[in-house]
């Protein structure tokens, strides 16, 4: 028997059938009530409050997959491996590979791996199924069609289905399959007992639910629920009522008899005249108009989906504080859900509103996944640190983050990859620009970590290095697993987000490692004969884990339900809330099928083949959707859409029916609106640089949370683009009352505050590579003239070039294999570039010698240590109590003596092309080599500040010594004292080859850098004062990202803190405006004279 209960939404179908389950139980039967796979729970939670939990057992909730389980395990077959859509795909994958094999389709282009086609045909084939359309059936159509791009085409769609057809038998049954055996084997056995059999909530049928409804009618009260207009609105339900002729056919044709329908026509969900009125006029002809107030209907336009996630978050709050709703009488729906994943569950989030989200997960990403996928790219194409990290980067894997940290920096510094990490590490942990001692222990605990990380992956390579069957290749990863103890690893990631308080994600952890476990069991099975290579067994699990969707579960049960408009069971709540009402997005605009369009189905249909997924079928479809949708609440409705497209047909119809709606505003001007404190904080953002009554509220309203100085705090910075700062007491703390400053630290700080902070205060330390780089340069330079000048100097004379070179080699590399393990380890262009410095060296050590041999100056001190012992730093008192002490490294001394008269100057080697410019003292820059002059001077007098430029001014491999025009190239420049018997001890002659200075008939000869002894007095106090200013200024807590340097070339554009400081483009700087020497030391006279300031 079959009757139908025909009603549109809200009419009361499924409270009719409740009431006839109840009549069934007092009668003593146990009823069925068939509902779709989705809506079980939710129907099992009714049947519990209505029925009270006794009764309810007895009622038999099933989907069409539990009942196709019911009959396999009564009748057999219940042991057929049933197939996943991730298993399916796989399946057509190697369909696929096999139907485009050359000697199958020698001109095929499609690859095994391509998604989207594997997709497309997996939704085809499926449709097939669903339609009862066979390969054989579809081969047939082909053959009956005139030659042509369409008859090829399902010719090769059908030989494709016809392989994967045969490969689903192998491998076990699909769901529609299992549908269909269950339905074929069906009339042997009357399972229910001749139960009354209800089926509710279903918007249509596949061919084999149909075949089983077939069967049910025959031995059973078959109801039917079906969503429709009894008077008629074919337009609209044309698609149930599709449904309903087909199962009078099968009713006719087995013979069933038919009972005249249950016709309910009264709107029982809606509470509200306006909601009925809309029910009923929806997409209706000629729909009748509400000419009443319709508040409870809001309608919001918005300018983007954040703001509409944000407008949602508010208004379901608001529902809850202002109607007493409570979270799970409230649903959500889009129709394009994946749009909003990650924004409107961020908003519901900061709202502090409950909700479930019916989303499955792409769990690609997630830990366990990413361990296992990229493992099986290192066995299938070799080591990758990049890979490597991503592995070590999970926390499955037993490495701590110090340990991942260890190898990460390693790997940078010596750019380890590939190969190389099949070999032990032997290079210094430390790289090579530092001058540290070589870290073996560093790098016997790095070489450990290489193994522990190495073995198992090299296991998993030799177990898949020949073609394997399926069986192997799953056991061979699982065994990786074991060894890696990857169990252990996703417990320590579960406890510690649950720890953390997110049970959802903790969940999901643990879920994911069952179904990575039945993803090998799946891959054992299908390709348990397939003996394939690891590169196309890596490329099959990376599609199957990219296809595979591990469903959220609610983490409350009161909470907001968030779903997508053809999945989400809407059971008449309070309040609806429709996201996304544009024109082509709901209603979706449904799009063609990829392999057959509406003409192809339309020249099938003619041949007796038809299928179910034409566009005008799909665009019914849609419209019903969205009548479903209006139709669902009982007391309230909001629709928003986003006006950077067209409204859709939802709003259409709700401007049409209802022309009294509610129009929603994104913000009230007054901030009444606002229902979170997320939200008052982000609305306080908007209006904080505006002094209104709106700003002033929320300022009061946040200032007693304990985030609120905080945020305050940043928000003063960034609109008010307030410096950075301390707080005097943690500056202190910080940098200490009494500071020891060296040369360097001085230039790092008037280049700019926040570098200084980075690199001085918090010691942060950028990571480099192993290379030749400056620092290593300047490293190796000055060990070499440190070493080798002495001895040099002491000569009296230039030295033999060729034999200067075989002494600079052999110290060198000496050097090179004692403190950095010599060049075994190191690549061709570390020895290129170590090449460079040595002919640089030779050209330095072959000037320094030919200058002291012609200078009445000589070197006294190499690498002079200041803040020792020997040679205390010299200290300033600061007004606080503390001090300011210089310490410090000088490359070399040099001293001239003229009677009781000591001249003392300092030079320092520089690599690349270090200029001295007095017009950089004033901003605190160029500092160093005065400074540590003066330090120097307490009982002699400053006769210069040197630069020796690095650089090779010798001809390769040539034996003849520079001429005078090369040694200028290396002429030493930097602050002189303008004495002419100073200048010629330093330059015999003053004919200014070694030094930037020179003589013109026995005078000073005027030019740059040319000071009195007066001048570098007061040059000498304004370094000193600048010092004083750098403490007082580090101290209150100035750490301003104010850089300073020339227009155009300030230090950002290079700097390793540029990330860290925030500071924009138009952001303050000071500007160094160059002067000429006697304009900066006229304006020092003056200070001195007139106590006045420099500008």
């Amino acid at each position: 028997m079959l009757q139908f209960i025909l009603g549109r939404a809200g009419s009361g179908k499924t409270a009719e059938v409740f009431s006839r389950v109840a009549a069934a139980l007092k009668d003593g039967k146990s009823p069925v009530l068939l509902v779709p796979e989705q809506f079980s729970f939710e129907t099992e939670r009714a049947a519990a409050l209505r029925f009270g939990m006794k009764d309810a057992a007895r009622v038999q909730i099933l989907s069409f997959t539990r009942l196709a389980e019911r009959v396999l395990r009564q009748v057999g077959g219940v042991a057929e491996q049933v197939m996943s859509d991730v298993t399916r795909t796989l399946l057509l994958s190697r369909a696929l590979e096999i139907h485009t094999a050359p000697e199958n389709a020698p001109d095929a282009a499609r690859q095994p791996n391509d998604t989207a086609y594997l997709q497309a045909a997996g939704a085809f084939f499926a449709e097939c199924r669903q339609c009862g359309v066979s390969p054989r059936l579809l081969s047939l159509a082909a053959k009956d069609m005139e030659k042509g791009n369409l008859r090829e085409r399902l010719s090769d769609l059908a030989a494709l289905f016809d392989i994967y057809d045969g490969l689903l038998a192998v491998g076990g049954i699909d769901a529609a399959g299992r549908l269909q055996m269950a339905a074929d084997r069906l009339p042997a056995v009357d399972i229910f007992d001749g139960a009354p059999i209800f089926a509710d909530g279903f918007k249509g049928f596949t061919a084999p639910e149909l075949a089983i409804l077939s069967c049910l009618m025959q031995s059973s009260a078959l109801t039917v629920t079906l969503c429709t207009d009894p008077d008629g609105n074919a337009p609209l339900f044309a698609p149930v009522d599709d449904v309903m002729r087909d199962l009078r056919a099968l009713a006719e044709e087995a013979g069933v008899p038919v009972l005249p329908p249950v016709e309910l026509a009264e709107n029982r969900r809606s509470l509200t005249p306006a909601l009925q009125a809309l029910e009923r006029g929806a997409f209706a002809p000629t729909p009748t108009v509400f000419d009443g107030d319709a508040k409870e209907v809001t309608v919001t336009p918005c300018p983007d989906i954040f703001t509409e996630c944000t407008v949602c978050a508010r208004t379901v709050r608001r529902l809850m504080r202002t109607e007493g709703l409570r979270a799970r009488d409230i649903a959500v729906v889009v129709r394009d859900l994946p749009a909003y994943d990650g924004i409107l569950d961020a908003a519901m989030r900061r709202a502090g509103v409950p909700f479930y989200m019916d989303t499955a997960a792409d769990i690609y990403t997630l830990p366990l996944p990413t361990l296992m996928t990229a493992a099986l790219h290192i066995a299938a194409a070799g080591f990758s640190t990049e890979i490597l990290l991503r592995m070590l980067k999970t926390g499955i894997l037993p490495f701590d983050e110090t340990e991942t940290a260890l190898l990460e920096n390693y790997t940078y510094t010596w750019r380890i990859d590939g190969a190389r990490w099949e070999k032990p590490f032997t290079a210094d942990p430390n790289g090579l620009s530092e001058k540290r001692r070589f870290d073996r222990a560093g790098l016997e605990k790095l070489e450990a970590l290489r193994v522990r990380l190495i073995s198992p992956l090299a296991d998993l390579r030799a177990a898949l290095r020949d073609r394997t069957d399926g069986k192997t290749f799953a056991g061979a990863l699982y065994a990786y697993l074991v060894a890696v103890d990857a169990a252990e690893g996703v417990r320590r990631l579960f406890a510690a987000l649950s720890a953390d308080g997110a049970p959802a994600a903790a969940d999901m952890t643990a879920r994911i490692w069952d179904e990575m476990m039945g993803l090998l069991d799946e891959f054992a099975v299908i390709f348990g004969a397939e003996h394939l290579p690891c590169r196309r067994y890596e490329a099959l699990f990376h599609l199957a884990v990219g296809l595979l969707r591990v469903p959220a579960l609610p983490q409350s049960p009161d909470a907001v339900q968030i779903g997508s408009a053809d999945h989400v069971r809407l059971s008449s709540p309070a309040a609806v809330l429709i996201l996304g009402a544009n024109e082509g997005v709901f209603p979706a605009a449904p799009a063609e099928s990829p392999l057959l369009g509406d003409r192809d189905r339309e020249t099938l249909a003619k041949s007796g083949v038809r299928l179910s997924g034409d566009r005008l079928q799909k665009v019914k479809e849609e419209r019903l959707f969205a009548y479903l949708t209006l139709a669902a609440p009982r007391r309230f409705l909001f629709a928003s859409y986003l006006t950077s497209g067209a409204p859709s047909a939802i709003i259409d119809t709700i401007d049409t029916i209802l022309p009294h709606h509610a129009v929603g505003s994104i913000a009230s001007p007054d901030g009444s609106d606002i229902e979170s404190p997320a939200e008052g904080f982000d609305r306080l953002a908007a209006v904080w640089r505006e002094e209104t009554p709106l700003r002033a509220t929320l300022a009061a309203a946040l200032s007693d949370r304990a985030d609120y100085a905080a945020f305050a705090d940043g928000l003063r910075r960034v609109t008010e683009k307030a410096p950075a700062s301390l707080s005097p007491a943690r500056a202190t703390a910080l940098f200490g009352s009494d500071l020891r400053l060296s040369a360097s630290q001085a230039d790092a700080f008037y280049h700019c505050r926040f570098k200084y902070f980075c690199q001085y205060g918090l010691h942060l330390k950028t990571r480099r590579i192993a290379d030749v780089d400056a620092s290593l340069f300047g490293t190796l330079t000055h060990y070499l003239l440190e070493t080798l000048l002495p001895r040099y100097a002491a000569s009296g004379a230039a030295p033999d070039l060729a034999a200067l070179r075989g002494t600079v080699h052999n110290t060198l590399f000496a050097y090179i294999e004692r403190e950095m393990g010599g060049l075994a380890d190191k690549p061709a262009r570390f020895a290129y570039l170590l090449s460079l410095i040595e002919r640089t060296c030779v050209s330095l050590l072959w000037f320094s010698a030919a200058e002291l041999a012609q200078s009445r100056f000589s070197p006294v001190a190499y690498e002079l240590q200041i803040g020792t012992e020997k040679l205390p730093a010299p200290t300033l008192p600061l007004a606080n109590g503390g001090s300011v002490r210089l310490v410090g490294k000088i490359d070399r001394v040099d001293v001239y003596r003229r009677g009781d008269t000591e001249f003392l100057r300092v030079i320092d080697y520089k690599t690349g092309t270090k200029e001295f410019r007095l017009s950089d003292i004033p901003y605190g820059l160029n500092m160093q080599l005065l400074l540590y002059l003066f330090a120097l001077c307490s009982h002699a007098v400053p006769a210069g500040a040197l630069y020796l430029p690095a650089k090779d001014i010798t001809l390769k491999n040539g034996s003849a010594p520079p001429d005078e025009s090369r040694l200028k190239m290396l002429r030493m420049n930097g602050p002189v004292l303008a004495d002419a018997d100073v200048i010629d001890a330093m330059d015999a002659g003053g004919r200014g080859v070694f030094i930037a200075a020179a003589l013109k008939d026995g005078a000073v000869k005027t030019g740059k850098n040319m000071l009195l002894r007066a001048d570098f007095a007061a040059v000498r106090d304004l370094c000193n004062r600048l010092l004083l200013q750098m403490a007082g200024t580090l101290q209150k807590g100035d750490i301003a990202a104010v850089p300073t340097g020339e227009e155009k070339k300030l230090p950002c554009s290079y700097c390793d803190f540029r990330a860290a400081c925030g500071r924009e483009e138009d952001g303050d700087a000071v500007y160094i405006v160059n002067k000429r020497d006697d304009a900066v030391l006229t304006a020092l006279r003056e200070e001195e004279t007139d106590g006045k300031k420099m500008d």
